[in-house]
């Protein structure tokens, strides 16, 4: 008796769930087949896709922003410091050569003897950065440190000819010399009590070595630092096979006359690059700071890992001659 009243029990559920499950069908079919509601899914749909693309295509901007930022900034940074620390360079050179600028006036300019030309060869022999020295009483050339043979060197006229009436440092653009090597010179007069114009001492720079100190603050191994006169010549570069190149973007060469400070994207190089520009204080000059955009694009995290190592570098690369410098307030030699 129990089981008869069990199967009859779950047949008849069966029957009722059969009956709710076709009534089920029966609505959903009226619903579908009513135009006010395909309009209502339709709608909910494309307002659907519309918030999920614009939380996407936001997103993406917020995350592309955030990486440029971080990019910019990191160029920026190095532009900067490296501008400064590339000064001192220049400046410290120039520097020694107002110390030095005295032996102008000397009449035995040729005496071995003498301390100025002995502070020449000892400058010459410590620090690598300097090619050789000149001293001109007025436009003759007195002695050269060492003595390495030039042919009618073309560029000395003109820095003389500026020497005389402008009377303060100058420092070149980039110079073949005849035998081949490039170099930029850097001049500083040597005037009487009345301030006369006397003559000039010159120091010639080795830009191997100039191009060895950019090499070691490269951003990444793909990075670029290069230097560029006024002409737009590279006089140092973390690739030492473009030293003498000329830059042909136009405006970059449009950045480097007006002096401008700050980002620029293009192609440099034949290849696409982040470009900060930093024009330099001194020589009228400017210092250029660059990645390539799929290295710039990487993750934003290296970023940070540039910034310590650069400023303790950096800041480590400048130091004082006690021994040369001892009795001379301000001279400063740069440990390349």
């Amino acid at each position: 008796m129990f089981s008869e009243y069990k199967k009859n029990v779950l047949l008849k559920v069966s029957k009722e769930s059969s009956f709710t499950i076709k009534q089920l069908e029966v609505l959903f079919m009226k619903l579908f087949h009513s135009r006010l509601t395909k309009r209502y899914v339709i709608t909910v749909i494309v307002v659907v896709l519309f918030v999920l693309t614009s939380l996407y295509f936001v997103t993406v901007n917020v995350l592309n922003a955030s990486v440029r930022s971080q990019m910019e900034y990191r160029d920026e940074l190095i532009a900067s410091t490296l501008g400064k620390q590339i000064e001192i360079i220049i400046q410290n050179v120039s520097g020694n050569m107002r110390q030095i600028s005295p032996i102008v006036e000397i009449a035995d300019i040729t005496n071995n003897n003498s301390p100025y030309k002995r502070e020449l060869e000892t400058i010459l022999a410590e620090d690598s950065l300097y090619l050789f020295f000149e001293a001109y009483q007025g436009n003759n050339l007195q002695f050269r440190i060492p003595d390495v043979q030039l042919t009618n060197p073309e560029h000395v006229d003109s820095i003389l000819e500026r020497m005389s009436w402008s009377k303060t440092r100058y420092i070149s653009n980039m110079i073949e010399l005849p035998d081949g090597r490039k170099t930029i010179a850097v001049a500083y007069p040597s005037l009487d009590d009345q301030g006369n114009y006397l003559g000039s001492v010159i120091a010639y720079l080795n830009l191997n070595i100039l191009s060895d100190y950019l090499q070691k603050f490269a951003i990444g191994k793909e990075g670029m630092n290069a230097i560029v006169d006024r002409n737009g010549t590279i006089i140092a570069h973390t690739n030492k096979q473009y030293i003498g190149e000329k830059i042909k973007e136009k405006e970059v060469l449009e950045n480097i006359e007006k002096e401008r400070l700050g980002i620029w994207n293009g192609t440099l190089f034949n290849e696409k690059m982040v470009i900060s520009n930093k024009p330099l204080l001194l020589g009228k000059m400017s210092l250029l700071v660059g990645e390539p955009v799929k290295q710039a694009l990487a993750p934003a995290y290296p970023a940070r890992s540039q910034h310590c190592p650069l400023r303790s570098r950096v800041g480590a690369s400048a130091r004082t001659d006690g021994r040369r410098g001892r009795g001379r307030p301000g001279s400063l030699r740069i440990s390349i």
